[in-house]
């Protein structure tokens, strides 16, 4: 019985590490399967590590262009919709290969990002002002759910920004204020404090970000900005002196802005009745400019803007399956007890099937007695926490 129930826990482990990544663009790591674990928490130390820079180290060639004073498209998949914000960074360090030497500003915030993290497009506004060349691209996000403990996410994605305009209107790379992100870390590693705000309590308490302000010449009200400017509670002072000794340098834009049919290859080419169609669903990949592999009445649609974690284009593996909140044979649930969340939290939201994705087993624990599959979800929640912490 016990190596039954030993097994059923093996299998449904899987299951509970779902936490979250970027989709869209494609990140370093060059594909859109399972990769959303965190890349440091405040248990060991993970605001000061390489990965919470960019997960991978190695630069990539770019495939992705960005106009500047244009908008593009991020998505993001949480496995585990932890409450937590989101922000967004740029680095003209493409080709440095230590992220503790790259120097970085931000150009946006997304407060409480899990509200968008079932690929729901987000909308990137690019300052006029970028200067041409190659960067990097670093989406982040802290997650609160266990506070005062915090998990770290973070992906890097190679671009090229392009930027047709002249003179004053472009500034120049070592007039942008920028900052390395560790070493020292620029982030917090806890709320022991209260560094962090509190999600579970007080609406008046928690609706405040932790961050950098945004670079210079973006307006608060742009990509969010005006969470982390100047003067609000979550705001970190990087220093008030521009930056002279950047190690990046900007090389020539290419002369075509249009973004390469690589980017949405790399999406996927799918299916569809109408451009909306195909690019809502998980449809049937094609090549580009084939219609052939099409069901009657559909055509194949490129230049796609939400990625699809099934879309084996590539003839990968299916991605894992991340259903971390599908626990639904428990019905009595209680706040672990080394965690913060309000009396009643987890068993209001787990045992709802409305509210149920939001079910976390970081947090909530199954208290189920008196039956075998009560059993085998307490020891889910027992061999996750020993294994995650």
């Amino acid at each position: 019985m016990v190596q039954l129930l030993l097994a059923s826990v093996l299998l449904l482990i899987p299951f509970a590490e779902a936490h979250g990544r970027l989709m869209t663009p494609i990140s370093r790591v060059g594909h859109q399967r399972y990769e959303n674990d965190p890349t440091g928490s405040s248990s060991n130390g993970g605001n000061n590590n390489n990965e919470w820079v960019c997960r991978h180290g190695t630069p990539t060639v770019p495939n992705v262009v960005l106009n500047a004073g244009e908008t593009t498209t991020l998505t993001w998949f949480f496995g585990a919709k932890h409450v937590g914000d989101c922000d967004v960074y740029l680095s003209y360090d493409a080709a440095e290969t230590d992220r503790a030497a790259m120097r970085w500003f931000k150009i946006a915030n997304f407060f409480d990002c899990k509200a968008q993290s079932d690929q729901e497009p987000q909308t990137l506004e690019l300052p006029s002002w970028l200067p041409a060349g190659n960067a990097v691209l670093r989406w982040g996000w802290y997650a609160l759910h266990v506070r005062p403990s915090i998990e770290f996410y973070s992906q890097c994605v190679d671009v090229t920004i392009a930027n047709t305009r002249t003179g004053n209107a472009v500034k120049a790379i070592t007039d942008i204020k920028t900052y390395p992100l560790i070493n020292p870390p620029v982030f917090p590693l806890n709320a022991n404090n209260n560094e962090y705000p509190n999600r579970f309590g007080p609406p008046a308490d928690s609706n405040w970000m932790v961050g950098p302000a945004c670079a210079d010449g973006i307006d608060s009200q742009t990509n969010q900005c005006h969470y982390t400017a100047v003067g609000t509670q979550g705001h970190i002072d990087v220093g008030s002196t521009g930056n002279g000794a950047n190690g990046g340098t900007a090389t020539a834009a290419p002369t075509n802005t249009e973004t390469p049919d690589t980017v949405t290859g790399e999406i996927g080419f799918r299916c569809g009745t109408d451009w909306t169609n195909a690019n809502s669903k998980c449809g049937t990949p094609c090549p580009a400019g084939n219609d052939n592999e099409c069901s009657s009445g559909e055509r194949c649609f490129a230049k796609l803007t939400l990625a699809c974690p099934s879309d084996n284009s590539d003839g990968s593996e299916d991605p894992v399956d991340e259903g971390a909140n599908n626990l639904s044979s428990c019905t009595s649930w209680e706040v672990q007890a080394d965690r913060n969340a309000p009396s009643g939290w987890c068993q209001q939201t787990c045992s709802n099937e409305a509210t149920a994705q939001f079910c976390d087993s970081d947090l909530c624990e199954c208290t189920d007695d008196g039956s075998s599959a009560s059993t085998v979800f307490c020891l889910l929640a027992g061999t996750f926490a020993l294994l995650h912490w």
